[in-house]
């Protein structure tokens, strides 16, 4: 005679709840340096709103602000790009870079190596190593034209270079409109594009009509090559002063400056004696030179650095942003990268000085060890503002624990829990209850059987389970379960099994609970194998069968032989 013995298994709502952590005040935020010469902020064509990259403290992940300092596109993405015509390279986990919207949805899926777009065309390298030309849909362009190298666009052009090295323009229908002739050009911008032959620099405009002829040389300085305010910067001999020309090639700011970059809000940077100024369009000095450092103007500011500090001064000279701080970039869209004196993170700030937001977002989490949350309980891992909060582990006086991940002092996400009948439940938790699909163990008959099975819960509740509702509840209620006695199918006293051939003990000896335990190695004539256990207790010695969920016990121990047998055969309980 058998009886069906199920695993108690309790759950106490005591044992995932650890109970409220003492928030502590929460702390300042701050930023670190996040490594970055400027903001990556662009105004977005589509709503004409700027975004400005931010990222999560702890994550590293990188989202956008507006220009008020609200969140706007989530930190999801492992590194992103600037907006540039409404759309922004972003790179997911696995290095790929695709697109978002200013609404932060993907309109280019990840396949490429970093890109960005220019009058609605962007060059990528894929996955085969080649590179191409993608518009904005994502769709492949000018696949079939004679041209191995393709530049960028810039003002509805794309440098290309022919066979036989010479470059020339293509336009956004691919169409070469300007011939293939030149040693080498530079982008359009003002109208105007630069070339060269034989080691000079000239202009050309938009119909490749040669405006400036190649007589001047380059200054020096790659940012410095292309018009800005109807301007340029040359050389007239390869090491010799720098001035500045207009778009019809006149001269209008003499050659007798060792450091002149491009003009920009009217203003050119200039220095003298080791200082920074600026000059109008006349060479007129308008700002003095007596800052250590500069930047060029941008919305009407420029960044100055003095006595190692650095401020913003407008295009009257006048210091409008006081000088205290540790890093300043230009100002993009209305607000600028910095890292103010007060402290030791970048932020972004408006043209009157005010802090909008920092760079990075959160709190931080740290780390403690034993810290004690109440009288019984104790944590080790990460926190934040005090209280438990990403990977860690809780330990309770009375042999219960839980170890896995936590979100505001409670556990949250996938872990593992210890209750204090030595249950153990793997899976999904919330709000420190199990909740969706856990797999529970636990070991018995003095640690020889492994009993493990599925469940389902939601919230704390029970919901589904590889043994039978009614059990289950009965066994959580503090019964003894199934009460069924009998053989466990009508084949079970009918069906001969083959001889057994080996019959071994394994293990001699094991307490729990006041129980001996023996396990023993079966084997019979076909091959089917498997292990049985006897116990004393009490009551007497009984014989047992694990099947993985619970275990069926007898009195004797052939019987217990020919359960195992059909049991390991065909599956009988």
């Amino acid at each position: 005679m058998k009886t069906k013995l199920f695993i108690i298994m309790l759950i106490t709502v005591s044992a995932f709840s650890f109970g409220q952590v003492k928030k502590k005040a929460p702390m300042k935020k701050t930023v670190t340096t996040t490594g970055k010469k400027t903001a990556a902020a662009n105004t977005n064509t589509e709503n004409n709103t700027a975004l400005f990259d931010v990222q999560d403290r702890n994550t590293g992940k990188t989202g956008f602000i507006n220009s008020k300092g609200i969140l706007v596109i989530p930190m999801v993405f492992k590194k992103t790009g600037a907006f540039k015509e409404g759309m922004c390279p972003v790179q997911n986990d696995n290095g790929k870079w695709g697109a978002i919207n200013t609404k932060g949805d993907v309109v280019i899926d990840f396949l490429y190596d970093y890109f960005s777009f220019y009058n609605g065309f962007a060059r990528v390298k894929a996955a085969d190593g080649k590179t191409y030309t993608i518009n904005k849909k994502g769709q492949k362009v000018f696949e079939n034209l004679p041209y191995p190298t393709q530049g960028s666009f810039s003002e509805g052009l794309c440098r290309v270079q022919d066979t036989n090295g010479k470059y020339g323009f293509i336009d956004t229908n691919g169409k070469l409109v300007i011939p293939c002739k030149f040693d080498e050009v530079g982008e359009f911008s003002n109208g105007m594009a630069r070339i060269e032959k034989d080691s000079k620099t000239g202009y050309i405009d938009k119909k490749g009509n040669i405006v400036i002829p190649p007589k001047y040389y380059h200054p020096g300085d790659m940012f410095d090559v292309n018009f800005s305010d109807g301007m340029v910067i040359v050389r007239e001999s390869p090491n010799g002063k720098k001035g500045a020309i207009d778009k019809t090639g006149k001269v209008v700011i003499p050659f007798q400056y060792d450091y002149l970059y491009s003009f920009h809000n009217g203003l050119a940077m200039v220095y003298s004696d080791g200082k920074a100024g600026f000059i109008d369009k006349t060479g007129k000095l308008a700002v003095p030179c007596i800052y250590d450092q500069a930047e060029n103007f941008t919305e009407g500011h420029a960044a100055v650095k003095r006595n190692k500090k650095w401020g913003f001064i407008n295009t009257k000279g006048e210091e409008v942003i006081p000088i205290d701080m540790f890093v300043a970039n230009r100002f993009i869209n209305g607000l600028a990268l910095v890292q103010l004196g007060n402290e030791n993170e970048f932020s972004y700030i408006n043209t009157k000085g005010e802090k909008v937001s920092s760079c990075l977002l959160g709190d931080k989490i740290e780390n403690v060890t034993n810290m004690r949350y109440n009288s019984d309980t104790t944590y080790t891992g990460q926190t934040l503002n005090g209280r438990a909060h990403g990977k860690g582990k809780y330990t309770r006086t009375d042999g219960s624990w839980y170890e896995g991940e936590f979100k505001n002092g409670a556990p949250n996400g996938n872990g593992e829990m210890r209750d204090t009948k030595g249950f153990r439940y793997y899976g999904n938790f919330k709000d420190g209850l199990p909740h969706g699909a856990i797999t529970v163990k636990n070991w018995t008959l003095g640690g020889l059987v492994s009993n493990e099975w599925y469940a389902e819960y939601d919230n704390g509740k029970l919901i589904r389970s590889e043994i039978t509702k009614d059990d289950f509840n009965r066994l959580l209620s503090g019964g003894s379960g199934s009460s069924s006695s009998g053989s466990s199918s009508s084949s079970s006293s009918t069906t001969s099994i083959p001889k057994v051939v080996k019959f071994e003990t394994v293990k001699e000896g094991g307490a729990i609970l006041g129980t001996t335990t023996y396990k023993y190695y079966v084997e019979y004539g076909d091959g089917v194998s498997g292990n049985l256990y006897k116990y004393y207790d009490k009551d007497g010695g009984k014989w047992a069968v694990s099947w993985g969920v619970g275990a069926n016990e007898y009195a004797g121990k052939e019987e217990a032989i020919e359960a195992l047998y059909k049991y390991k055969k065909y599956g009988e309980r």
